[in-house]
């Protein structure tokens, strides 16, 4: 496993498309000019919509890409689009966390993944699945009430 900070580090949100930068700039505004209750009710229908449009250009990219190239990586695809409808991870965090648990594997790295705060669960079920190749035990946990306000003190 390699020891090199900035590999380990790497950040796959560092460079956000315009189209995320854009999206993000709008939302940010919307949360601050409109009601609560009328940001909840654009947001949620607009975020399911644009998470099934991602999924949707993930599995075409597969598709015309990748699908008769290595089968490890048509594997992580494979395994990657399975899980995105109940993650809140992006599609480039999912591989992330599922490349770097592959390297677990390699490395011979002992002991059990774990995950804490599993919110709808598909990061911790591409976690399982790498794990499930090596008989790695999982721990996976959640207040399942979301986390507390900020204090001072945070």
């Amino acid at each position: 496993m390699s020891h090199d900070a900035r590999e380990t580090l790497t950040n796959p949100y560092d460079n956000l498309s315009l189209a995320k930068k854009a999206a993000l700039r709008i939302l940010n505004v919307l949360y601050i000019v409109l009601p609560p209750r009328l940001y909840q009710a654009v947001y949620h229908p607009a975020f399911t919509a644009y998470q099934k449009l991602l999924r949707g250009h993930y599995w075409l990219r597969w598709k015309t890409q990748g699908r008769a190239g290595d089968p490890q990586e048509t594997l992580k695809k494979k395994r990657v689009h399975a899980v995105m409808p109940f993650s809140l991870v992006g599609a480039a965090g999912l591989e992330h966390s599922y490349d770097k648990a592959q390297e677990v594997l390699r490395a011979h790295v002992r002991g059990a993944f774990v995950e804490c705060g599993v919110a709808r669960g598909g990061c911790a079920a591409l976690l399982a699945l790498v794990a499930a190749e090596d008989d790695r035990p999982c721990w996976f946990f959640d207040s399942f009430a979301g986390l507390p306000d900020p204090t001072v003190d945070d």
